[in-house]
């Protein structure tokens, strides 16, 4: 914890509790090592949040993939079959 950080802690204390703190006051190592903790967490938690946010992404990008496969090949076969009928037609017309 920086100095200025420090002085500003000690100042808040003091004036809204009363109570002057000395720099080597044990109350202020539990705060600094609150700060560190916290820091570290928040790290962790930008991690798995991170992560998290992936498998969000690639679950998406496969649910999109299988319905668009699956348009797609409803698509082919009904072109296929309009194909097959319309030539069925003319066989039978020009035949």
């Amino acid at each position: 914890m920086s100095a200025d950080k420090l002085d500003a802690l000690i100042e808040r204390v003091a004036s809204e509790h009363g109570i002057v703190l000395s720099q080597d006051d044990p109350v202020l190592m539990m705060h600094t090592l609150n700060e560190v903790l916290l820091e570290q967490k928040k790290e962790a938690h930008a991690e798995l949040l991170s992560n998290y946010q992936a498998i969000l992404e690639e679950n998406f990008n496969r649910w999109w993939e299988f319905p668009t496969k699956k348009s797609n090949a409803i698509i082919s076969a009904s072109v296929g079959n309009t194909q097959l009928t319309r030539d069925q037609f003319l066989e039978a017309v020009f035949s």
